[in-house]
């Protein structure tokens, strides 16, 4: 088989002779790459893992695929069960006394003995003890099983009531990681940080391989703390928009660039069943080329069981109109909200809705631009609505065609531009941009955007 790519990575999962969960790894090689190297790379990996967690009743299910150097999937290659009858047979030879037994899954056989669990317990022990826990993930999590001697701490790049971030060099490789460590605490909100744990590496593992999404390498316990590794990537949106530009402008034509990887990003999560519910510039990272990389999905929700969804949820200001009316019966929709929300901020500097409570943003909202769509939404009661009484929108106001732009000093946006804004910040949820439908409109692809998978 030719080569696919510039890079392969595959990831190792490890299970005992019942199907319980005992830890993962992944291994990434540089230069051409075909599915035979691939896999012999992924079998290596899986007797590495073998020997660390010294099993001796293990199954080895291997996921493998070949990407480019721009982290673009080209292939996804599934282990033929024949050939890895004849690698786990060389294994046995190895490590003396395994041998292959066929089945459902690639099963290894060996001397009795009592194969330790990882202290990764307590993260699926958590997600399923609750069924709001269970909602918000969408697989079990499959964390990396590490030391503490594996990373060598540099310093500290962020921290909030969870826990610290850290930047740290992985010693097995030489990159340089974040790794987020969660606080360990007895307070009543030490269940539900470690809900949004384990549900951010449930998230992160099942949106791998997305350029758009920052890219997990490893989870698991470090002492007492609960910890995270992701690729490291660089300074968040918003301290971009801060303290490197200070405030100015975007242009349309680098906002079109910046959305459509935001927007192919989301996506991504949407066609998993996901929902971010915390999109916002904090939770966006820039790398030193100026591509974007959706983080912190600590808030995200799986639909696969439908409503009702935990509110309120998410960040004062980027929350649609129906999370701040009470709706419990939302859907990704509300990710499209906060989509349309960053590129406003983007265009014109700062936030276009900036109150300071949930019902002062509310008002702000519909004084902008209008009651008349809320009102055709389905969910609406007939409630009393903060704000004006005017029906229609002023939206267009803000963000003027190029000749008006420059008579009244506001950011310019042209008309395909604003069919995508005021696409996504429809206050009816029903009539609201979904990312798919944003991403086929025509103003992504007047100025050939760079490519991104999608």
């Amino acid at each position: 088989m030719g080569p696919y790519g510039k890079a392969g990575a595959a990831t190792v999962i490890c299970m005992d002779k019942d199907g319980n969960y005992l830890g993962a790894s992944a291994v990434t090689i540089e230069g051409l790459v075909d599915a035979a190297s691939l896999e012999a790379h992924a079998c290596n990996e899986a007797l590495a893992l073998a020997r660390d967690l010294n099993v001796t009743h293990a199954i080895i299910a291997s996921d493998c695929m070949q990407v480019d150097n721009q982290g673009k999937l080209l292939a996804r290659v599934a282990a033929a069960a024949a050939w890895f009858k004849s690698m786990l047979v060389l294994a046995a030879q190895l490590m003396g006394g395994y041998s292959f037994a066929p089945g459902p899954r690639n099963l290894w056989t060996g001397p009795a003995a009592t194969p330790p669990r990882i202290g990764i317990a307590a993260l699926d022990d958590v997600v399923a003890a609750t069924p709001a826990a269970r909602k918000s993930q969408r697989a079990p999590a499959t964390p990396t099983p590490t030391r503490s001697g594996h990373f060598h701490r540099l310093e500290v790049i962020g921290a909030g009531t969870f826990g610290v971030v850290y930047r740290v060099r992985d010693r097995r490789t030489g990159e340089i990681v974040a790794m987020k460590c969660l606080r360990a605490s007895d307070d009543g909100d030490a269940g539900r940080y470690l809900s949004d744990f384990a549900a951010e590496v449930s998230a992160l593992e099942a949106c791998s391989g997305h350029p758009s999404i920052v890219q997990p390498r490893a989870s698991g316990h470090l002492g007492s703390k609960a910890f995270l590794a992701m690729e490291f990537v660089g300074p968040t949106l918003r301290y971009v928009m801060k303290h490197v530009r200070y405030g100015r402008r975007h242009t349309e034509l680098e906002v079109r660039l910046l959305m459509r990887q935001l927007c192919a990003g989301v996506r991504w999560m949407n066609r998993l069943g996901l929902m971010h519910r915390d999109l916002k510039p904090d939770n966006v990272l820039v790398d030193n080329h100026g591509n974007l990389k959706i983080c912190d999905l600590g808030l995200s929700c799986s639909m696969a069981d439908g409503p009702p969804y935990s509110n309120p949820v998410g960040t004062r200001g980027y929350c649609a109109p129906e999370l701040l009316l009470g709706c419990t019966n939302y859907d990704e929709h509300v990710d499209s909200w906060a989509l349309g929300i960053m590129m406003a901020e983007l265009l014109a500097g700062k936030h276009p809705f900036h109150g300071r409570s949930d019902t002062e943003d509310l008002g702000k909202i519909l004084d902008l631009l209008g009651t008349a769509d809320i009102k055709e939404w389905s969910g609406y009661n007939g409630r009393r609505l903060p704000g004006g009484c005017q029906l229609g929108s002023f939206l267009r106001n803000k963000f003027p065609c190029q000749v008006e732009a420059r008579m009244k000093g506001l950011p310019t946006l042209l008309e395909a531009g604003f069919e995508v804004l005021s696409g996504l910040l429809r206050c009816n949820p029903e009539k609201r941009l979904t990312t798919e439908q944003a991403l086929k409109h025509r103003w992504f692809k007047e100025a050939n955007p760079r490519a991104t998978r999608s």
